[in-house]
């Protein structure tokens, strides 16, 4: 445990992995590191999921739920971004894109032919939330924010070519390296990163008790062009990376996913990528 950043409980018993984690946190609180241990907790009756805020484990492992969402995914396939179950697999949510051959372009919902038992709960566009009625008419929405927890050159490498390959505007992507953490990475990351980006936006994640400008100085070691900028706040420079985006383009923010927090020295400090690109989108 005095080694491990992340610590996964993957037994077959529900309640043991949840006492796993619930012991791994009380451990690093003990010792004082209680904002560098990482719990997941493998479950398999869905009602646990209601415990994780109060048991503070970070993540949850539903494999009911992920097989849910994989068959949702290739029934949807084509325009799917997202797609996941709520209420125990009784409703469906989708997240889809619309592209420009999509037989919706220019209808109204109430004659887009959509299933009868469907709902359209929200549209973003031109940077804006719309809570759509029936007389709403789609249109094609090009800027895509996608958010991903990868953190190592083999995750930035599978995610990053996946994407390169489907977007037809530029690609900027924000990231970091976490600090006091395998420092001969970090060049290989910006390389993978500059490989397959139009520019960079090179940002703390977690730099816990290291220099951040050391952090992202390595980073740069492994860049080759000079599309980049390189920021103390990852805040800053996520809206500044927002600022930029144009039509067709995309913001690959990568590292932190949906955690809400920044690793500074022995302090976590409140950060959320999630809420600082809604509140982007919301205010513009």
């Amino acid at each position: 445990l005095d080694e491990a950043e992340t610590v996964l409980a993957l037994t077959n018993d529900d309640e043991d992995n949840l006492m796993v984690s619930v012991l791994v946190e009380k451990f690093a609180k003990d010792q004082k590191e209680i904002d560098d241990k990482r719990t997941m907790a493998l479950i398999n009756k869905p009602n646990y999921s209601l415990l994780q805020s109060s048991l503070k484990i970070d993540d949850l492992i539903d494999p009911r739920m992920t097989t849910v969402s994989s068959i949702l995914k290739h029934i949807h396939k084509g325009t799917i971004e997202n797609a996941y179950t709520i209420s125990n697999g009784e409703y469906e949510v989708i997240e889809a894109e619309i592209i420009e051959t999509s037989e919706l372009i220019n209808k109204e919902i109430k004659n887009s032919n959509l299933p009868e038992e469907s709902r359209i709960g929200a549209v973003l566009r031109d940077k804006k939330i719309i809570i759509p009625r029936s007389n709403f008419i789609f249109k094609k929405d090009d800027i895509k924010i996608i958010i991903d927890y990868a953190h190592t050159p083999d995750a930035y490498e599978k995610v990053l070519s996946s994407i390169k390959n489907l977007n037809k505007g530029k690609i900027n992507i924000l990231f970091g390296c976490g600090g006091n953490r395998d420092e001969t990475k970090r060049a290989t990351m910006g390389a993978i990163a500059d490989k397959y980006s139009d520019y960079l936006w090179i940002t703390p994640d977690n730099p816990r008790f290291e220099d951040i400008d050391k952090i992202n100085n390595q980073i740069i070691n492994g860049i080759k062009s000079n599309h980049y900028s390189s920021y103390k706040d990852r805040g800053k420079g996520l809206k500044d990376a927002l600022g930029t985006l144009k039509n067709d383009d995309i913001l690959i923010v990568l590292g932190k996913g949906r955690e809400n927090y920044q690793l500074i020295k022995n302090k976590r400090i409140f950060h959320s990528d999630y809420e600082i690109i809604m509140e982007y989108i919301n205010e513009n």
